[in-house]
C-alpha cells in the first residue's frame, strides 16, 4: 500500500467493502454462527490477496478454500 501512495488510500477503501462482507459472510455460515472453531489466518490471506488482485488486475478471489489460488500461493511460497 505504502508503494500506491498515501493520498490514494481512501480510493481503495471501496475495493476492500466486497471483501469485507464476503468475510463476515463466510465466517458466519463456516462458523455455524460462532458455534464451531475457525482458523482466521486463510479468511486475512483473502482479503489481502484479494486486494491485490484488484489493484493490480481488476479480478476477485471469491473464496478462501478456493483451489486455484490456494495453489498460486504455494507455488509462490515455494519460488520464495
Amino acid at each position: 500500500m505504502r508503494a500506491l501512495g498515501k493520498p490514494c488510500w481512501p480510493s481503495y477503501y471501496s475495493l476492500l467493502e466486497p471483501s469485507s462482507v464476503d468475510l463476515v459472510g463466510n465466517v458466519f455460515k463456516k462458523g455455524d454462527n460462532g458455534s464451531r472453531e475457525l482458523e482466521i489466518y486463510p479468511y486475512l490471506r483473502q482479503i489481502i490477496f484479494d486486494l491485490a488482485l484488484s489493484l493490480t488486475y481488476g479480478a476477485r478471489q471469491k473464496d478462501a478454500d478456493d483451489q486455484f489460488v490456494l495453489t498460486l500461493i504455494k507455488n509462490i511460497n515455494i519460488i520464495s
